[in-house]
């Protein structure tokens, strides 16, 4: 049995390395996900100022808009002025530019201006249009998309000056800066019932910005006509 004992000893510790190897793996980190850190890091701002590009395709009209105005990050809530312009000149009307758009949840608002030969009901506007809202709503777009993952780094730019690296996947692309905070956004979203798409590019800065403003209390519901127009 003494002579039986070193051997004994060799084995047990074979083994205790083994096992030990195997816990290692097991305790091994998983690598950093860098668009969750960010996504997480950009949500704790609470809100930011946005400048945000829509572009449709394959619908009626193909003009682009922008908007600018302050988003939350953390709940469904937007309060951006689109120029639509471009929009209003296609169609002969050049006054009255300017058309404010608020989201709440997934109800859209907006006040369109008046526009004599098209029988637009006065005042604000509201459609429960969920895609539409959540093409406006940044904070969501980084929670789903942070979940989703598959991001890959694909190379180093520059946004109003600033460094940032970008994460691409094939729902969508992503800026961060060094500071770990998400600078853009672009998406591509479909609308219901095949009506077409949106390719959208969020820009935020001035995190932490004030933003207290709230839906109106009055707006005629226009849910049913927008839902009729898009399914054409």
């Amino acid at each position: 049995m003494r002579r039986l004992a070193p051997l004994l000893a060799v084995a047990a510790l074979l083994v205790a390395g083994c096992g030990g190897g195997s816990q290692d793996a097991k305790d091994k980190p998983k690598p950093v996900d860098p668009v969750r850190v960010a996504a997480a890091a950009t949500e704790a701002k609470g809100t930011a100022k946005s400048t945000v590009k829509v572009v449709p395709h394959h619908l009626a009209v193909d003009a682009g808009v922008i908007g600018t105005g302050k988003v939350s990050l953390r709940e469904p809530r937007a309060d951006l002025t689109f120029d639509i312009s471009d929009v209003l000149g296609i169609a002969g009307v050049m006054t009255g530019t300017d058309l404010p758009v608020q989201v709440a949840g997934q109800t859209v608002y907006a006040d369109p201006p008046d526009i004599p030969t098209v029988g637009i009901p006065e005042g604000w506007l509201k459609a429960d249009v969920p895609a539409l809202a959540g093409a406006l709503d940044p904070g969501t777009q980084l929670r789903q998309l942070a979940a989703t993952g598959g991001f890959k780094e694909a190379g180093s730019e520059k946004i109003d000056g600033v460094d940032v690296r970008r994460y691409h996947s094939k729902e969508a692309d992503i800026w961060v800066d060094a500071q770990h905070l998400v600078r853009r956004i672009r998406t591509i979203v479909a609308l219901p019932a095949g009506a077409g798409t949106l390719d959208v590019t969020t820009d935020l800065d001035e995190y932490g910005t004030p933003f207290d403003t709230r839906p109106p209390a009055h707006a005629t519901d226009v849910t049913s006509t927008v839902q009729g127009l898009l399914k054409g």
